[in-house]
């Protein structure tokens, strides 16, 4: 006698509902990059940066993932911002 547990194959549901939670996650997750800015202590992980000035298509508001301080004598003081996520930006682009 064979003693095997089977479980069943994902109904169409199932399937629409995993697929979705992934496209969320790879939708949260995409678009973004770094940027390097004058020091600021306003900077809150989850905010918003808007970016004007690089590009079309680019340039627009983008969530903030995290950030970092880097303080030296030659350079003064930067942080940098890791950035995900372009966000509508209102203005139809």
């Amino acid at each position: 006698m064979l003693d095997a547990l089977v479980e069943g194959r994902p109904d169409e549901a199932q399937a629409k509902d995993a697929g979705g939670g992934r496209k969320a996650a790879s939708d949260r997750e995409g678009g973004g990059g770094s940027v390097t800015i004058l020091l600021n202590v306003n900077v809150e992980a989850e905010g918003t940066c808007i970016l004007v000035g690089v590009a079309r298509g680019v340039d627009g508001p983008y969530r903030i993932d995290s950030w970092s301080e880097k303080i030296t004598r030659d350079s003064g003081s930067e942080t940098r911002l890791e950035l995900k996520q372009p966000q509508e930006s209102g203005d139809g682009e």
